[in-house]
């Protein structure tokens, strides 16, 4: 038997990955983990405020704790490239609510990956004018994702490509299916 819809059930909206204000620039970046291997990946794209991409990133990770540690470790390699690369105004997405709440405060600082918490505050403190960290849906994080599972497949450690993507068709289709909003 059929239910009838609910009338109070709002229609589920599409999320996208929308654009930086014009003074700024977006990192999205993303880890992957493999529990079974305790190894992982990271991956990272920046863009901006016209959703061009300005750089990437990828990596693998030979040892991971959990899967918050290769989402952290995706946050720490995209800010040390970003820095590297002369970016001084800067918003960061992630889609690891625990890792947002975790770099905005200090209340999971002793967790395991607590120091690396620390870490990437300070560094961000001391290497950008601005700088904030926010929750985005997987949806909006598609083209991070990609690379981070780019990254867990690939023997180098890290990868960055200024101003571009790595020449890999999964990694391309993945960018056409993030367009920006």
């Amino acid at each position: 038997l059929c239910k009838p819809p609910c009338p109070n059930k709002q229609p589920r909206q599409i999320q996208e990955w929308n654009k930086p204000p014009e003074d700024c620039l977006k990192i999205n970046c993303d880890g992957a983990f493999s529990a079974e291997q305790m190894t992982g990946g990271w991956g990272f794209v920046v863009r901006d405020h016209q959703g061009d991409i300005c750089g990437s990133g990828a990596g693998r990770l030979r040892y991971v704790a959990s899967a918050t540690q290769a989402e952290a470790e995706a946050c720490a390699a995209a800010l040390v490239a970003a820095s590297n690369w002369g970016m001084t105004n800067i918003q960061v997405e992630l889609d690891c609510q625990v890792l947002v709440k975790a770099l905005k405060g200090t209340e999971a600082d002793r967790a395991p990956e607590g120091l690396l918490f620390r870490e990437i505050r300070q560094f961000a403190r001391l290497n950008f004018s601005t700088v904030s960290f926010s929750f985005a849906p997987r949806a909006c994080n598609k083209l991070a994702h990609a690379l981070a599972a780019y990254g867990a497949c690939h023997e180098a450690s890290g990868e960055t490509w200024s101003g571009d993507l790595p020449d890999d068709g999964a990694i391309r289709l993945a960018s056409v299916l993030a367009e920006p909003v």
